[in-house]
């Protein structure tokens, strides 16, 4: 008897039998409350800036939609913020959500559409957004262009309706390295330069008075390529007063990394938002940061841009070590204020 009392078996918590509604509801009920808790509040708040709505059927114009309540609350200051992309609501609407949860953007029809037998031949994001070529038209409005990268030429098959016929303007060129292209865009009438744009100096690069590029390589086009071309024009003497204006999609991480770049160190200035919707695949509907940069800006070389980052990156840690200092000295005084005095009688 006490040998099988040493050995008897005590029963677990999880052997003991409990209600049903212990092991079950309560956890349910649980789940659910954790659920409505984190689901509450009003519509996640993004850089509106890139990717809000266009007013008056204007797709470079931003502005804030009501905010929608049964969706996440976070707020952004600034930037860009990588979130899952939304489905779009259907095949045949014109309305897409860039992000989830995000309120859709909304788009027009663009006026290159309206040209007598226009086809466009590519499709985003193969090529730039046709609703790029309206962008381009306001800004560019009296004013001769080269696009540097054309593919089938969709831009500036259009482009060049509205310049030759409405401006009464020359046509834009258009300077291509892909001989099969620059083919295919002569054949649609199109003015074309078939040699890489690093090849072309003083003698042989258009002179217009803006150049637009959307980079197949952000990084090492961009920079490369203004200037290059900067460098051409300050050298005749011609580069006041032209302007590169270079597309990014913010959803491409190298575009959006080097839109940076271009703001802080090469003159870059961000100004337009172009919204389009051409289909329901990936970076098929979305909005296009443009970039101006002018073109007599005294552009660095690239180990100046190195060292310019490696001097402010050595300043900001700097700033942080000295802010951590005052932090303590701030501390410590305070502990010295407010510390009991002890009585050394």
């Amino acid at each position: 008897e006490n040998f099988r009392r040493q050995f008897r078996h005590t029963a677990s918590p999880l052997e003991m039998r409990a209600p049903r509604f212990v092991l079950f509801v309560v956890p349910a009920f649980v789940l659910l409350a954790v659920t409505l808790t984190t689901t509450s509040g009003p519509a996640m708040t993004l850089p509106l800036s890139d990717f809000s709505a266009p007013a008056d059927g204007d797709p470079t114009t931003s502005v804030v939609l009501p905010a929608q309540s049964g969706t996440t609350t976070t707020t952004t200051t600034g930037g860009d913020v990588d979130l899952p992309r939304a489905e779009p609501a259907s095949t045949t609407s014109a309305k897409r959500a860039l992000y989830a949860y995000d309120d859709p953007i909304e788009t027009r029809t663009s006026r290159c559409m309206d040209v007598p037998g226009f086809k466009p031949v590519d499709g985003s994001p193969s090529r730039s957004p046709l609703n790029v070529a309206d962008y381009l038209l306001r800004e560019t409005e009296g004013r001769t262009l080269t696009e540097i990268g054309s593919r089938n030429g969709d831009i500036l098959a259009c482009i060049t309706h509205f310049k030759v016929n409405e401006e009464k303007l020359p046509a834009p060129v258009s300077v291509e390295l892909d001989r099969e292209y620059c083919d295919k865009m002569r054949a649609r009438g199109i003015e074309v330069r078939c040699d890489p744009i690093e090849d072309l100096g003083e003698d042989a690069l258009p002179i217009s008075d803006v150049y637009f590029w959307w980079p197949m390589a952000a990084k090492t086009q961009n920079t490369a390529w203004l200037r290059h071309i900067g460098g051409v024009l300050q050298k005749k003497g011609v580069a006041k007063g032209k302007l590169a204006i270079i597309a990014c999609d913010p959803q491409w991480a190298e575009d959006r990394d080097n839109s940076y770049e271009l703001r802080d160190w090469m003159g870059g200035e961000w100004r337009g938002k172009v919204f389009y919707d051409e289909g329901d695949h990936d970076r098929q509907f979305g909005g296009f940061r443009m970039i101006h940069v002018p073109l007599d800006f005294p552009f660095p070389s690239e180990e100046e841009v190195a060292e310019g980052k490696k001097k402010a990156e050595t300043k900001r840690r700097e700033a942080a070590k000295a802010a951590e200092e005052e932090e303590r000295r701030r501390k410590r005084e305070e502990f010295r204020k407010t510390r009991p005095k002890l009585d050394r009688r």
